[in-house]
């Protein structure tokens, strides 16, 4: 985050290719929008190079995959079905920088973000 420059932070992994017009639609909300600090995709829908085997397909959820039926907006932290999370979570500067400072505050990040070759991180769930 600090390294970025934009008004707008967006966060995917390496292995994460947005649709081709996510960027701009994200962009988009941003401005027409302003009082949202945090939101995301509402498809998250994985395209495998081979079909995965059928072994596993119960496995498939803890991709943190999912399809929303429609635009939801809360700020209710006790709704659950509108927090935005998985690839692609988009948060303003503003936020961001906020929220920064919130973690910084209570020094939880050596908890909760990825540590050397650990798999494991929850650092940018705390926007949700």
């Amino acid at each position: 985050m600090r390294e970025s420059s934009g008004a707008l932070l967006i966060f995917l992994d390496d292995d994460n290719v947005p649709a081709s017009a996510y960027l701009e639609r994200a962009l988009r909300v941003l401005r027409s929008h302003p009082h949202i600090g945090v939101f995301g995709a509402g498809k998250l829908k994985p395209e495998f190079e081979a079909p995965p085997p059928r072994n596993i397909e119960s496995l498939l959820p803890l991709l943190a995959l999912r399809t929303v039926p429609s635009v939801r907006w809360s700020n209710h932290p006790a709704d659950f079905s509108s927090i935005p999370w998985g690839a692609g979570r988009c948060v303003s500067r503003e936020v961001a920088e906020a929220c920064e400072s919130s973690i910084d505050d209570l020094g939880v990040t050596s908890v909760l973000d990825r540590q050397g070759k650990e798999l494991y991180a929850e650092g940018d769930d705390l926007f949700a």
